[in-house]
């Protein structure tokens, strides 16, 4: 990892670390969910990840899925910190996956997204068991969690990272992708971009084919998505980033629906995950809940 990504890594580290202690020690089991907590399973590098997963009490239809990956910049963060934003889209009728992925510190770009398709073979080999419908799948992300998302329903959906990134056996087709506050230009000449590029794909970065790909606002990388649903606001630091890339998706006709808050500056970044019971973000996931009964 790069001195700069390193200090960030080691100051965010201290703040998570107690954030998630606290949300651990005083977060009781709410008496109308039920929650499955620490389920392991096998990354494709053999590498042991976890999963949370939330459901409704007495719900016996077979649900939705929505598979969730975190943000922090891919230096820092992880499954716990979300656990409020879970509790509130499970009782909305949905099975969540709160997934694990690794971090710079641990691996690469590619094994992050490696990661994430792993979290998906999970869901698809155990969602009946939990009483989901693995043909209903939504992936969705926040932050960095959303680029690695994104490339994740990339890599379930096409053939196209063949040879880069393993695809499980097993894999289940994703129906929609939900991003909230996307960090998705992680190889740009813009400040992300240069602290990012090396450490996100290595040796790759001289094979100019591939790093066309790690582009979401290419064509062929935005054929392979499933629709998108985007949202950001004025005070998310990472804005431009979500309506470049709508305006790219708008671009290739490609199904999408955006959620801008202007002169929000109280909604910060990714507030809608961090901050659930705000007013605004209820908005956002009752939109959220429509856009997805209409993908069928």
């Amino acid at each position: 990892m790069n001195p700069i990504l390193e200090h960030l890594s080691k100051n965010a580290k201290k703040h998570a670390g107690k954030i998630t202690l606290v949300l651990e020690e005083n977060s009781k089991i709410p008496e109308d969910l039920d929650i499955f907590f620490d389920i392991e399973y096998r990354g494709k590098d053999g590498n042991t990840l976890c999963a949370d997963i939330f459901k409704q009490k007495n719900n016996e239809k077979k649900l939705p899925i929505i598979v969730f990956a975190h943000g922090g910049g891919l230096f820092v963060g992880n499954r716990k910190v979300n656990r409020i934003f879970c509790e509130v889209i499970a009782r909305l009728g949905y099975l969540v996956f709160s997934i694990d992925y690794r971090l710079l510190s641990e691996t690469d770009g590619i094994g992050g997204i490696s990661d994430v398709c792993s979290g998906l073979e999970f869901v698809t080999a155990f969602a009946e068991d939990y009483g989901g419908d693995p043909d209903k799948v939504i992936l969705m992300g926040e932050s960095a969690g959303a680029y690695l998302a994104l490339y994740a329903a990339v890599v379930a959906n096409s053939d196209i990272l063949d040879g880069v990134i393993e695809k499980p056996e097993t894999l289940c087709k994703v129906k929609g992708l939900c991003c909230s506050s996307g960090m998705f230009y992680v190889t740009r000449n813009d400040p992300i971009g240069m602290v990012y590029k090396k450490d996100m794909f290595g040796k790759r970065t001289k094979d100019k084919a591939f790093m066309k790909l790690t582009n979401p606002n290419n064509p062929d990388i935005i054929s392979k998505l499933p629709p998108v649903f985007l949202v950001s606001s004025s005070g998310d630091f990472l804005r431009s980033y979500t309506l470049k890339f709508a305006k790219a998706l708008e671009k290739e006709g490609h199904d999408h629906e955006l959620i801008y808050y202007k002169k929000s500056n109280h909604l910060l970044h990714a507030f809608v995950s961090f901050a659930p019971l705000l007013p605004e973000s209820a908005e956002v996931l009752a939109r959220l809940q429509k856009w997805i009964a209409n993908l069928g």
